[in-house]
């Protein structure tokens, strides 16, 4: 279980493929570049609905739009 309220849990429905086991969060804030070389495993595919809904959110963080989040923005 997350510990910030504006984690999204990644319900059995966003899931593409097969859900794994336990359950998954997602952080719209949370942005990162993925290098192929730190792919080790491939675990599981989300739906295009789930993945446009996070990419959504994150556009609006990046952009100052908060309202909505319950969590702080901090400075880098």
């Amino acid at each position: 279980m997350s510990d910030l309220p504006d984690n999204l849990e990644v319900r059995d429905t966003d899931w593409a493929r097969e859900e794994p086991e336990g359950t998954s969060y997602c952080s719209p804030w949370v942005l990162a570049t993925v290098k192929h070389d730190d792919v080790q495993n491939l675990q599981r595919e989300l739906t295009e609905d789930f993945t446009e809904r996070v990419t959504m959110l994150s556009s609006k963080y990046v952009m100052g739009d908060l309202d909505g989040f319950n969590h702080p923005r901090r400075s880098v």
